[in-house]
């Protein structure tokens, strides 16, 4: 097992530095400011390295039976130590190990393990977590969606007005709130939802989540 693991990080390396456009929608890189990109088995993310988060992750969505969960969270290797996150960070925080794509939507066991990176990861409330954003997970899954982006909203910058709360000795930040997009063919659907406990997921635009995120998703071309 140990050498299967070190021959899939390799992968994903390899992959890290190639980019992979495959996983944006439409095959339409977005563009986040600040951020690397992390390629992995079936979905990449954008992690902004200057604050330790995770901005987005994308998925080219495929269906298929599901692995048992393994649970098995382990830190990026790819990041310098000083811009990951540990596992140490969430201990005691009370905050649940939040997925960015989730585990849910891998086909094998190899992908499985890839979505337990803690790149992928937020500090996300549980009861949140558990609930109303699990739902969601289900139910996009049930849709057979072509492409999704998960995307978490963060605190402005520390400045003399903000400062964002944190986790952990690396001072992990927690999201303010998360929003979904899914591509089926030329629909986006959209959903927002509070990092609080007990929040409930909205059906969302993508107009408003681009105002809400600062970021730019792709459409079709119109002929």
């Amino acid at each position: 097992m140990k050498i299967v693991l070190i021959f899939i990080a390799a992968l994903f390396a390899q992959l890290a530095q190639a980019g992979c456009p495959q996983f944006f929608p439409l095959g339409k890189t977005i563009s986040v400011p600040n951020s690397v990109e992390l390629c992995n088995s079936f979905y990449a993310v954008k992690y902004d390295t200057s604050r330790n988060e995770p901005i987005i992750s994308v998925e080219k969505f495929r269906a298929g039976n599901h692995p048992e969960r393994l649970n098995d969270f382990h830190p990026d290797l790819r990041l310098d130590v000083a811009t990951r996150a540990e596992k140490s960070d969430y201990l005691h925080a009370g905050y649940d190990q939040g997925h960015m794509t989730p585990a849910g939507d891998s086909i094998n066991v190899a992908e499985m393990h890839d979505t337990f990176l803690l790149s992928n990861m937020t500090p996300q409330e549980p009861t949140l977590n558990r609930t109303a954003w699990r739902v969601l997970e289900i139910e996009v899954r049930k849709d057979n969606p072509d492409y999704v982006v998960t995307g978490a909203i963060y605190s402005p910058m520390p400045d003399t007005r903000f400062t964002p709360h944190s986790i952990g000795i690396h001072h992990v930040p927690v999201p303010v709130g998360y929003y979904k997009l899914t591509w089926k063919g030329c629909v986006i659907s959209a959903w927002y939802a509070a990092n609080k406990p007990h929040a409930q997921v909205d059906i969302s635009t993508v107009e408003d989540i681009e105002n809400l995120s600062d970021l730019k998703f792709p459409r079709c071309e119109v002929k």
